[in-house]
């Protein structure tokens, strides 16, 4: 059966063909309601009419159907004359010569989700032998609807799938950086993107089935490390790698690593950005710091510099000198430690002034003593 609605189609077909129905109806539940979908028989004046609700038991508007949907359990009745329960049906179901009816729920994945309806013209046909048939059929029914969601779910996530490759090949191969798919074992390259093989200089069509730790790009020391880590760890984060690029030149790149399936196998997903700009920016600020710390070092005058909170955090070799205390046991310490007790609220005045203005000017109103101390003149 190759979906739902032909399975309910042939159910009806077969009750009304083989099963001496008069009439027969499929019913789903959709929300409160019970929706008819199929239906064998003179049933189309009947059905038209026809509003069920999936209530509860003793509302007029539900039905034996709706009592089946909401409670899970078949209704029946053997004589509609005498059954109140098809009291508002009775005028229309007079043409179709209903003497007796059940209803019988069906399931899909364990939840009641429809039932069959069948009407007869022989009062007290349902009898154990025939419930016994209609439960039997309702739940091959419940089987192929199982077989149908697991089917669904299965093309769903075939269908998602290649839906997610699609999107990754797309996301791998127009990735700005370097992107390398390998197998850890063999260190085959099974793929790589554009901006991997323009960091080679080469065709990206011509790298799968290359080493993956091309030589080019790779010492010994730094591929044993790489795999250390990878192995020891699952991953690899911030691993950085430094490659001649001409003659006196280098170019730096930040390496992550992580273990994926590819092609049915595992395998490992490298991403290497480069860095070289950035790397070649903090050598020449560190060079410059050196240079300045130097000069400052090697100054005549004393030099000392604090941070926000008045910490020293630059003490040279003059300052020193000129304190007899080594810069070590300077840096760090409160500035106050050099400026005379009586002067410093003033000093702390003058360092807010010169936060807000980039102003400063002092008064030499005390003296500093050797080793950090101050006198203690009033």
């Amino acid at each position: 059966m190759p979906d739902a609605d032909s399975l309910y189609r042939e159910i009806c077909g077969i009750c009304v063909e083989h099963g001496h129905a008069s009439i027969a109806y499929v019913s789903l539940v959709q929300g409160s309601a019970l929706v008819q979908v199929a239906s064998a028989g003179p049933a189309a004046r009947f059905l038209a009419n026809l509003k069920l609700l999936a209530g509860a038991d003793g509302d007029s508007s539900t039905g034996l159907s709706g009592v089946a949907a909401r409670t899970g359990s078949r209704q029946i009745t053997n004589d509609c004359k005498a059954d109140p329960r098809t009291a508002p049906w009775r005028g229309a179901t007079a043409h179709l010569g209903t003497k007796s009816v059940a209803a019988f729920p069906f399931r899909r994945e364990g939840r009641t989700v429809g039932t069959l309806t069948l009407h007869m013209t022989i009062e007290g046909l349902f009898d154990e032998r025939v419930i016994e048939l209609v439960d039997e059929m309702t739940e091959d029914m419940s089987f192929a609807l199982d077989n149908f969601a697991r089917e669904e779910a299965r093309s769903n996530a075939e269908r998602q799938a290649k839906s997610d490759a699609e999107r990754f090949r797309m996301l791998f191969q127009t990735a700005p950086v370097s992107m390398t798919i390998d197998t850890l074992e063999d260190r085959e390259l099974l793929d790589a993107n554009e901006a991997y093989a323009r960091l080679l200089g080469e065709d990206p069509s011509t790298q799968a089935g290359r080493p993956a730790f091309d030589d080019r790009l790779w010492s010994g020391d730094a591929e044993r490390a790489f795999v250390g880590h990878l192995r020891s760890h699952g991953q690899v984060r911030n691993f950085e790698l430094r490659r001649p690029d001409g003659p006196g030149k280098e170019r730096d790149y930040l390496l992550q690593a992580d273990f994926i399936e590819f092609a049915n196998r595992p395998c490992v997903l490298t991403i290497a950005n480069e860095i070289t700009d950035l790397r070649d920016a903090q050598r020449r600020v560190a060079s410059q710091e050196r240079q300045l710390s130097g000069l400052v070092d090697t100054a005549m005058d004393a030099i000392i510099s604090i941070d926000a909170t008045f910490r020293i955090k630059l003490f040279n070799r003059a300052a020193g000198e000129l304190f007899l205390l080594a810069p070590e046991e300077a840096l760090g310490s409160p500035i106050d430690r050099f400026v005379p007790n009586r002067l410093r609220a003033a000093h702390a005045d003058h360092i807010e002034r010169f936060k807000k203005d980039g102003k400063y000017r002092a008064t030499n109103g005390g003296s500093a003593q050797p080793g950090g101390s101050t006198d203690r003149r009033h």
